[in-house]
């Protein structure tokens, strides 16, 4: 897993900080449904809600990519790397699932029901879009490797894991 330190070394030492010096490096990245973005993930909020409930109620009418932060962090140290062109990139790891499928993997050893709702159950303060689905394909013509959702997920969880038995 990147740490700020490699992060700071693949910009070649260059002040990120320094807004200018990042969008000189990159423009854009544009993430799908991003997961451990801080200390407080989509994988704890599932795991927390199912605490004290057996069965977990997700819609599964919304598509979106779900997003390794590890993912845009290598990505973005790969383009500085490689030299790549300066540009807008979209970023998510391969693969489309719902949030019902996103759910179900994530909780999938837990012992859960995981059921599927039509969002119409639950009215949105804001529009969600129903398929939030980008194209890889600037990322993938520079030659970076895109993992799977389903198997950065079971990286994630992993790391998790073993970072809690330390």
């Amino acid at each position: 897993m990147l740490n700020k330190h490699e992060i700071v070394y693949n910009f070649k030492q260059s002040d990120i900080t320094d807004l200018a010096v990042v969008n000189e490096k990159i423009s854009a990245l544009k993430p799908e449904v991003i997961y451990h973005c801080a200390g407080y993930t989509a994988v704890d909020k599932a795991e927390d809600v199912v605490k004290d409930h057996d069965k977990l109620i997700v819609v599964n009418d919304q598509f979106g990519c779900p997003t390794w932060t590890r993912i845009l962090a290598e990505f973005m140290t790969y383009l500085v790397d490689q030299d790549q062109p300066f540009g807008i990139y979209q970023l998510s790891n391969e693969g489309t699932c719902s949030w019902y499928e996103f759910a179900t993997e994530i909780l999938k050893n837990k012992g859960v029901e995981v059921a599927p709702v039509d969002s119409s159950v639950y009215p949105a303060k804001s529009y969600c879009p129903h398929h939030s689905v980008m194209s890889l394909k600037k990322a993938k013509d520079t030659g970076f490797e895109i993992m799977d959702w389903k198997v950065a997920l079971g990286e994630f969880i992993g790391e998790i894991k073993r970072q809690n038995e330390i």
